[in-house]
């Protein structure tokens, strides 16, 4: 394995993908080898009807602590807008499964991005997330940073979080609502398998509409989004077994349906 291959893991396991990213030396750091093998593995998993759900986090003591600052100093303003694109952040808000961040350590600036782009996210009690962008002279963006945090957090504390560049421990984080669920670092792991599990246990096609429109009660008011779930809802009516379905709800039973 070269060391662009090793620098993001893909490990399948019933359903679930669990990608680690992987330059522990350097907490994780994003550089360009770790960002084409992240958009790689991601192409890979959304084409792959096995995996239902992705588990995302990162080897050693970090999560991801952002940019790699030396290749920043190599940025042009076209190449930067022409990498976005492809950010690792942005790979994951537009991937069509749901997707858990399982958050150890530092999750800072771009990898603070990456989380928070995640459907789920879980952290371990020795987390530290934050925005520290401001004191380099610069701001969360690229990645939505300045976009999915007030979304998450309200305007007046994502305001605070990115003027500040403070940095906050996981039970801060979850008291505002930045991660969604604290365990004991030695538990997080089981408790991450133990949803995507059951996640992964449901048809694909049900996952894949139900991220759809609960990302879309984000991005539109309310009448928007109860069209746009009719349209989802009418979908659903032509997934193939829906007699099937229907019978095992009133039998109270588990419903024998295709993978996707």
């Amino acid at each position: 394995m070269t060391d662009g291959q090793s620098s993001v893991l893909l490990d399948i396991d019933r359903g679930v993908g669990w990608v680690t990213m992987n330059r522990p030396d350097k907490m994780n750091a994003l550089n360009g080898l770790l960002k084409r093998r992240f958009a790689d593995i991601f192409d890979g998993l959304s084409a792959d009807d096995s995996v239902k759900v992705v588990v995302l986090t990162g080897a050693g003591r970090a999560f991801s602590a952002g940019a790699d600052l030396n290749e920043v100093h190599e940025r042009e303003v076209i190449r930067r807008r022409r990498e976005t694109q492809r950010d690792p952040a942005n790979i994951v808000r537009d991937f069509q499964k749901p997707v858990i961040a399982m958050i150890r350590g530092y999750a800072l600036g771009g990898g603070l991005e990456i989380a928070t782009s995640c459907d789920i996210r879980i952290a371990s009690d020795n987390a530290t997330l934050g925005y520290p962008e401001v004191r380099h002279g610069w701001l969360p963006a690229g990645g939505g940073g300045t976009q999915t945090l007030p979304r998450i957090v309200g305007p007046g504390r994502a305001m605070i979080i990115a003027l500040t560049g403070r940095r906050y421990n996981a039970r801060q984080a979850f008291e505002m609502g930045l991660v969604d669920e604290v365990h004991a670092d030695a538990e997080v792991r089981t408790a991450v398998a133990e949803l995507a599990r059951e996640i992964a246990e449901h048809r694909l096609a049900a996952l894949v509409l139900i991220k759809a429109g609960l990302r879309m009660a984000q991005e539109v008011g309310l009448r928007q989004g109860l069209v746009y779930e009719r349209e989802l809802s009418a979908i659903a009516y032509q997934l193939p077994d829906k007699e099937e379905a229907v019978q095992a709800f009133f039998q109270q039973r588990k419903p024998e349906l295709p993978n996707v």
